[in-house]
């Protein structure tokens, strides 16, 4: 974050003309408005991309329960549903996270 912000004052500088310190104080009231914001949108693309992580992998987890005990017919179904459940959530978990940080 300082470093963004020593980005936004030396550009600050950089247009107005103004000094060091005057274009920091400018500088730091742009951040303080904008700050929630940007806290409120890292927030809900955080909670998106969890509910998607979520969902990719129940739906994934329930079509291979399903296929596995109907298709399969095998008794061990559950299991089957459970791991596909498990394996993806963490997989698009760790995708996610990467996007998330970028």
């Amino acid at each position: 974050m300082v470093e963004h912000f020593n980005n936004y004052t030396l550009i600050y500088v950089g247009i107005t003309g103004e000094s060091l310190f005057s274009a920091a104080r400018s500088a730091s009231k742009v951040f303080r408005r904008t700050l929630l914001w940007g806290i409120i949108a890292d927030l809900l693309t955080k909670l998106i991309l969890f509910v998607n992580s979520l969902m990719l992998s129940l739906l994934t987890g329930f079509s291979a329960y399903v296929f596995a005990t109907h298709t399969l017919q095998s008794p061990y179904g559950y299991i089957i549903g459970i791991l596909s459940t498990i394996i993806p959530f963490y997989i698009t978990r760790f995708f996610t996270h990467i996007m998330a940080i970028m």
